[in-house]
């Protein structure tokens, strides 16, 4: 008798689980990063979206892939098309569009990978009479002659607000060379409850405002990304900016073999006595590529705030990590 109380119950909780699947459409939840490139589909106006909720319909991707496809023709009434009508009705959007268009330089190669819907996706109301989808990205973006730092939002569906229709399509989109966004410092001041005024300054003491409405506005700023490189994962679309040095050392992997990584002091003067090919230390740690001898590609690492290694991996010459690079230390494995 227990035997068949406890069979009914699993099988009403498996029906429940296959019923909650199904009406939030949750089931795939696997990564699925694409670039540009492969990016299959495009929209080319914001009543094209899908007014999706949950799952991956590769919303995100078509709309941006879309705008991208219209940023490289040269075709400012599509890009315009794919931006919410909020956006679009704000002061100075016209004049925004035209800097953007003006300042953007090249063909595009292709792009890292951005996300798909699920990894996108930054908040979502389920409700039928009030749905709401909101997604957004950073990734960059490979041109014939520049790379840039893209960060892009946009609603898919937002009927829990009474003027949700004129956020259909891309809200916000910051645009910058490498240069540009390498330790960009951001303030903001609050003027209303809608409006915001964001205060940029860059790494070279550079600033400029940026006005907020409601989340929506055209961020921009070009200088020249020569000096900085792109380095990531392949298992992931996450990417930072380094900073190239001068007159960098090559190394041989053996080299890196042979440093006891847990101790702290070896570590330093390891540092202090090779030069890096590149440096990124905009988030209180320092991360590190170093050149290697020969065909072996280049090392990754960076060291915990007490200066003991933490992590060290062999990347190939793009500048990513597979799952296949050798990993020389991780400490989380000791």
């Amino acid at each position: 008798m227990k035997r068949r109380i406890m069979a009914i119950i699993l099988t009403v909780m498996l029906m429940l689980g296959c019923a909650s699947c199904s009406l939030f459409n949750l089931t795939n939840t696997k990564p699925s990063f694409r670039t540009y490139k492969e990016i299959e589909e495009f929209y080319s106006d914001r009543d094209e979206i899908e007014p999706a909720v949950s799952g991956d319909h590769r919303v995100f991707q078509k709309t941006v892939g879309g705008l991208l496809h219209a940023l490289d023709k040269k075709d400012k009434k599509t890009f315009k098309n794919l931006c919410c009508k909020y956006l679009l009705d704000m002061e100075d959007t016209d004049d925004l569009i035209d800097d953007l268009f003006d300042g953007f330089r090249g063909k595009i190669k292709d792009t890292s990978p951005m996300d798909g819907d699920f990894q996108a996706r930054e908040t979502a109301l389920f409700s039928k009479d009030e749905p709401s989808a909101y997604y957004s990205d950073c990734f960059y973006i490979y041109t014939s002659e520049q790379t840039y730092e893209l960060r892009i939002g946009m609603y898919s569906v937002h009927e829990n607000v009474d003027d949700g229709e004129d956020f259909i399509g891309i809200t916000n989109i910051q645009l910058l060379t490498l240069d540009r966004a390498y330790g960009l410092k951001r303030l903001a001041d609050t003027l209303d409850d809608n409006l915001y005024l964001d205060h940029y300054t860059f790494a070279d003491g550079n600033e400029m405002d940026v006005m907020k409405d409601r989340d929506c506005f055209i961020a921009t700023s070009f200088g020249d990304s020569k000096g900085f490189i792109v380095a990531g994962f392949e298992s992931n679309h996450i990417r930072k900016i380094y900073k190239l040095m001068d007159d960098p050392d090559t190394i041989s992997l053996s080299k890196f073999r042979k440093i006891d990584f847990e101790d702290a002091d070896e570590v330093e003067e390891f540092i202090e006595s090779n030069q890096p090919y590149a440096i990124n230390d905009e988030t209180g740690l320092t991360y590190y590529i170093y050149n290697l001898k020969g065909d072996d590609g280049k090392i990754y690492f960076y060291t915990n705030d007490k200066g003991a290694m933490s992590y060290c991996r062999v990347m190939d010459d793009g500048l990513i990590m597979s799952k296949d690079s050798e990993v020389i230390y991780d400490i989380s494995t000791k």
